[in-house]
Protein backbone atom coordinates (compact mmCIF):
# COMPACT_ATOMS: atom_id res chain seq x y z
CA UNK A 1 0.00 0.00 0.00
CA UNK A 2 1.34 3.42 -0.92
CA UNK A 3 1.90 6.10 1.69
CA UNK A 4 -1.30 7.94 2.42
CA UNK A 5 -3.48 5.33 0.74
CA UNK A 6 -6.69 4.14 2.33
CA UNK A 7 -8.88 1.07 1.85
CA UNK A 8 -11.82 2.92 3.45
CA UNK A 9 -12.75 5.10 0.48
CA UNK A 10 -16.47 4.60 -0.28
CA UNK A 11 -16.69 1.77 2.29
CA UNK A 12 -20.13 1.12 3.75
CA UNK A 13 -20.76 -2.04 5.82
CA UNK A 14 -23.53 -4.07 4.22
CA UNK A 15 -24.62 -6.23 7.17
CA UNK A 16 -23.86 -6.45 10.87
CA UNK A 17 -23.17 -10.20 10.78
CA UNK A 18 -20.80 -10.17 7.80
CA UNK A 19 -23.14 -12.08 5.47
CA UNK A 20 -21.99 -11.46 1.89
CA UNK A 21 -24.32 -9.94 -0.65
CA UNK A 22 -24.12 -11.24 -4.22
CA UNK A 23 -25.14 -9.05 -7.18
CA UNK A 24 -25.11 -10.39 -10.73
CA UNK A 25 -23.85 -7.39 -12.71
CA UNK A 26 -23.81 -9.20 -16.03
CA UNK A 27 -24.62 -12.70 -17.30
CA UNK A 28 -24.32 -12.13 -21.03
CA UNK A 29 -22.53 -13.96 -23.82
CA UNK A 30 -20.09 -12.61 -26.43
CA UNK A 31 -23.11 -11.48 -28.48
CA UNK A 32 -23.54 -7.67 -28.10
CA UNK A 33 -26.82 -6.91 -26.35
CA UNK A 34 -27.97 -3.63 -24.83
CA UNK A 35 -29.85 -5.31 -21.99
CA UNK A 36 -27.14 -7.79 -20.92
CA UNK A 37 -23.61 -6.98 -19.75
CA UNK A 38 -20.73 -9.42 -19.95
CA UNK A 39 -20.05 -11.80 -17.09
CA UNK A 40 -19.36 -9.97 -13.83
CA UNK A 41 -20.38 -10.64 -10.22
CA UNK A 42 -20.09 -8.35 -7.21
CA UNK A 43 -19.76 -9.64 -3.65
CA UNK A 44 -20.18 -7.02 -0.93
CA UNK A 45 -18.70 -7.78 2.48
CA UNK A 46 -18.54 -5.69 5.66
CA UNK A 47 -15.43 -3.75 4.65
CA UNK A 48 -14.65 -4.83 1.12
CA UNK A 49 -16.12 -5.35 -2.33
CA UNK A 50 -14.88 -8.28 -4.41
CA UNK A 51 -15.41 -8.57 -8.15
CA UNK A 52 -15.48 -11.88 -10.02
CA UNK A 53 -14.93 -11.41 -13.76
CA UNK A 54 -15.15 -8.07 -15.49
CA UNK A 55 -16.86 -8.43 -18.85
CA UNK A 56 -18.11 -5.65 -21.14
CA UNK A 57 -20.19 -2.96 -19.37
CA UNK A 58 -19.30 -4.27 -15.90
CA UNK A 59 -18.11 -0.85 -14.69
CA UNK A 60 -21.39 0.80 -15.71
CA UNK A 61 -23.33 -1.92 -13.91
CA UNK A 62 -21.25 -1.24 -10.79
CA UNK A 63 -22.24 2.42 -10.94
CA UNK A 64 -25.89 1.46 -11.38
CA UNK A 65 -25.82 -0.42 -8.05
CA UNK A 66 -24.02 2.46 -6.32
CA UNK A 67 -20.50 1.03 -6.22
CA UNK A 68 -17.75 3.18 -7.81
CA UNK A 69 -14.62 1.54 -9.27
CA UNK A 70 -12.62 3.04 -6.38
CA UNK A 71 -14.53 0.72 -4.03
CA UNK A 72 -13.14 -2.41 -5.72
CA UNK A 73 -9.85 -3.61 -4.26
CA UNK A 74 -9.81 -7.20 -5.51
CA UNK A 75 -10.68 -8.77 -8.86
CA UNK A 76 -10.78 -12.46 -9.73
CA UNK A 77 -10.83 -13.56 -13.37
CA UNK A 78 -12.02 -17.05 -14.29
CA UNK A 79 -10.46 -16.93 -17.77
CA UNK A 80 -9.39 -14.47 -20.42
CA UNK A 81 -12.21 -14.57 -22.95
CA UNK A 82 -13.19 -10.98 -23.67
CA UNK A 83 -16.76 -11.43 -22.45
CA UNK A 84 -15.24 -12.06 -19.00
CA UNK A 85 -12.34 -9.59 -19.04
CA UNK A 86 -12.95 -6.72 -21.49
CA UNK A 87 -13.69 -4.15 -18.77
CA UNK A 88 -10.58 -5.05 -16.76
CA UNK A 89 -8.66 -2.20 -18.41
CA UNK A 90 -11.47 0.31 -17.86
CA UNK A 91 -11.87 -0.69 -14.22
CA UNK A 92 -8.16 -0.37 -13.49
CA UNK A 93 -7.77 2.94 -15.35
CA UNK A 94 -10.84 4.56 -13.80
CA UNK A 95 -10.02 3.34 -10.30
CA UNK A 96 -6.44 4.67 -10.59
CA UNK A 97 -7.54 8.01 -12.06
CA UNK A 98 -10.39 8.71 -9.64
CA UNK A 99 -8.50 7.32 -6.64
CA UNK A 100 -6.04 10.25 -6.78
CA UNK A 101 -3.17 8.27 -5.29
CA UNK A 102 -5.11 7.28 -2.17
CA UNK A 103 -5.63 3.61 -3.00
CA UNK A 104 -3.40 0.58 -2.96
CA UNK A 105 -2.89 -1.11 -6.31
CA UNK A 106 -5.79 -3.20 -7.58
CA UNK A 107 -5.22 -6.83 -6.58
CA UNK A 108 -5.96 -9.12 -9.53
CA UNK A 109 -5.97 -12.93 -9.44
CA UNK A 110 -6.26 -15.01 -12.56
CA UNK A 111 -4.91 -17.68 -14.90
CA UNK A 112 -1.67 -17.73 -16.93
CA UNK A 113 -1.24 -14.88 -19.44
CA UNK A 114 -2.96 -12.38 -17.12
CA UNK A 115 0.48 -10.97 -16.35
CA UNK A 116 1.22 -10.52 -20.06
CA UNK A 117 -2.19 -8.95 -20.64
CA UNK A 118 -1.62 -6.50 -17.80
CA UNK A 119 1.85 -5.54 -19.04
CA UNK A 120 0.52 -5.14 -22.58
CA UNK A 121 -2.20 -2.79 -21.31
CA UNK A 122 -0.37 -0.68 -18.73
CA UNK A 123 3.36 -1.40 -18.89
CA UNK A 124 6.10 0.39 -20.85
CA UNK A 125 5.16 0.37 -24.51
CA UNK A 126 1.69 -0.86 -23.61
CA UNK A 127 -1.64 0.04 -25.15
CA UNK A 128 -2.41 2.76 -22.60
CA UNK A 129 1.10 4.17 -22.21
CA UNK A 130 0.28 7.41 -24.15
CA UNK A 131 -2.77 8.00 -21.96
CA UNK A 132 -0.90 7.24 -18.73
CA UNK A 133 2.04 9.41 -19.77
CA UNK A 134 -0.30 12.32 -20.43
CA UNK A 135 -2.14 11.89 -17.12
CA UNK A 136 1.09 11.79 -15.14
CA UNK A 137 3.08 14.46 -17.02
CA UNK A 138 0.65 16.92 -18.64
CA UNK A 139 0.16 20.05 -16.48
CA UNK A 140 -3.61 20.13 -16.94
CA UNK A 141 -3.90 16.48 -15.93
CA UNK A 142 -1.63 17.10 -12.96
CA UNK A 143 -3.88 19.98 -11.93
CA UNK A 144 -7.00 17.76 -12.03
CA UNK A 145 -5.15 15.11 -10.01
CA UNK A 146 -4.26 17.67 -7.33
CA UNK A 147 -7.83 19.01 -7.27
CA UNK A 148 -8.97 15.45 -6.47
CA UNK A 149 -6.62 15.49 -3.49
CA UNK A 150 -3.65 13.79 -5.13
CA UNK A 151 0.00 14.71 -4.80
CA UNK A 152 2.81 15.04 -7.33
CA UNK A 153 4.69 13.27 -8.73
CA UNK A 154 1.89 10.97 -9.76
CA UNK A 155 2.72 7.28 -9.63
CA UNK A 156 2.03 5.10 -12.70
CA UNK A 157 -0.68 2.48 -12.90
CA UNK A 158 0.25 -1.17 -12.64
CA UNK A 159 -2.22 -3.59 -11.02
CA UNK A 160 -0.76 -6.16 -8.63
CA UNK A 161 -1.25 -9.44 -10.52
CA UNK A 162 -1.06 -12.91 -8.99
CA UNK A 163 -1.31 -15.96 -11.23
CA UNK A 164 -3.30 -18.77 -9.63
CA UNK A 165 -3.90 -22.42 -10.43
CA UNK A 166 -5.89 -25.45 -9.34
CA UNK A 167 -5.78 -25.91 -5.57
CA UNK A 168 -4.60 -22.41 -4.69
CA UNK A 169 -6.26 -20.53 -1.82
CA UNK A 170 -6.30 -16.73 -1.56
CA UNK A 171 -7.02 -15.28 1.87
CA UNK A 172 -8.27 -11.80 2.73
CA UNK A 173 -9.74 -10.02 5.73
CA UNK A 174 -12.56 -12.34 6.76
CA UNK A 175 -12.74 -14.19 3.46
CA UNK A 176 -10.96 -16.86 1.43
CA UNK A 177 -11.18 -18.04 -2.17
CA UNK A 178 -10.32 -21.57 -3.29
CA UNK A 179 -9.43 -22.13 -6.95
CA UNK A 180 -10.14 -25.14 -9.14
CA UNK A 181 -9.32 -25.68 -12.82
CA UNK A 182 -12.42 -26.51 -14.86
CA UNK A 183 -13.08 -27.47 -18.48
CA UNK A 184 -13.91 -24.80 -21.06
CA UNK A 185 -11.33 -23.64 -23.63
CA UNK A 186 -8.22 -25.68 -22.92
CA UNK A 187 -5.49 -25.91 -24.09
CA UNK A 188 -5.57 -22.36 -25.46
CA UNK A 189 -6.94 -20.85 -22.23
CA UNK A 190 -6.70 -22.01 -18.64
CA UNK A 191 -10.18 -21.79 -17.11
CA UNK A 192 -10.84 -21.52 -13.39
CA UNK A 193 -13.70 -21.68 -10.90
CA UNK A 194 -13.71 -19.97 -7.51
CA UNK A 195 -15.26 -20.77 -4.15
CA UNK A 196 -15.63 -17.80 -1.83
CA UNK A 197 -16.03 -18.39 1.92
CA UNK A 198 -17.11 -15.35 3.94
CA UNK A 199 -19.38 -14.67 6.90
CA UNK A 200 -20.21 -18.34 7.31
CA UNK A 201 -21.50 -18.52 3.71
CA UNK A 202 -20.07 -19.93 0.50
CA UNK A 203 -20.54 -18.83 -3.11
CA UNK A 204 -19.09 -20.73 -6.07
CA UNK A 205 -18.43 -19.15 -9.47
CA UNK A 206 -18.09 -21.79 -12.17
CA UNK A 207 -17.02 -19.60 -15.04
CA UNK A 208 -18.02 -21.08 -18.39
CA UNK A 209 -17.27 -24.70 -17.60
CA UNK A 210 -19.06 -27.77 -18.86
CA UNK A 211 -20.16 -30.29 -16.21
CA UNK A 212 -16.97 -31.56 -14.59
CA UNK A 213 -16.06 -33.40 -11.39
CA UNK A 214 -13.77 -30.51 -10.39
CA UNK A 215 -16.73 -28.13 -10.15
CA UNK A 216 -18.86 -30.74 -8.38
CA UNK A 217 -16.19 -31.11 -5.70
CA UNK A 218 -15.69 -27.34 -5.39
CA UNK A 219 -19.41 -26.67 -5.04
CA UNK A 220 -20.18 -29.40 -2.52
CA UNK A 221 -22.16 -27.90 0.38
CA UNK A 222 -22.07 -24.38 -1.04
CA UNK A 223 -24.92 -21.94 -0.42
CA UNK A 224 -24.94 -20.58 -3.98
CA UNK A 225 -23.54 -21.83 -7.29
CA UNK A 226 -23.33 -19.30 -10.13
CA UNK A 227 -23.06 -21.47 -13.23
Amino acid sequence: MRAGSSRQLHRQPYSADGTPRLTLLGTGTPAPLLHRAGSSYLVQLDEENLLFDCGPFAVHRLLQVGVPPTAIDTLFLTHLHYDHAADYGYLALNRWDQGAGKLAELQVYGPPSLDRMTAALFGPGGVWEPDLTARTENPSSQFVHEMRGGELPRYPLLPDVTLVADGDVISGDGWSVRVAEVVHAQPQLTCLAHRLEAGGRSIVFGGDTSPTPALTRLAEGADVLVH
